[in-house]
């Protein structure tokens, strides 16, 4: 008798709705469940109540930035090991740079390329 898996979740966090949506449409197709926020203190909120499998952040949203969530996704013991994955599409080096600082896992550029999201995502949620 093959085993179950459970579907996994995914938190996207961007303050565009046109990225959000494609980004969620991408993952519901390939399997995923999708979340959605449009900034950091939403994310928050919806992170708590649902405690998604992984994490894609934009990097500059208004009110609280994608590093900031993340660096708070990192600072609880029971979320530290979640996978976080930064994205952005004007990020410049020393940005990228503190997205890894933070406990981002990958940085993804804007627009992302649907295969690569999917491929990342399969890699760091195998058994999903």
């Amino acid at each position: 008798m093959a085993v179950k898996t459970r579907t996994a979740t995914v938190l996207v966090v961007d303050d565009d709705e046109g990225v959000r949506e494609l980004i969620a449409f991408l993952l519901q197709r390939a399997g995923y469940r999708a979340v959605t926020a449009t900034d950091g203190p939403e994310a928050l909120r919806i992170f708590t109540d649902t405690r998604p499998d992984l994490v894609i952040l934009d990097m500059v949203m208004p009110g609280l930035d994608g590093v900031s969530v993340c660096e708070r996704i990192r600072a609880d013991a029971a979320t530290a090991a979640m996978p976080v994955v930064m994205m952005s599409g004007r990020a410049t080096k020393t940005e990228i740079a503190s997205a890894f600082a933070s406990g981002a896992v990958e940085y993804l550029d804007k627009p992302v390329h649907p295969g690569e999201l999917i491929s990342l995502l399969r890699m760091l949620l195998p058994d999903r």
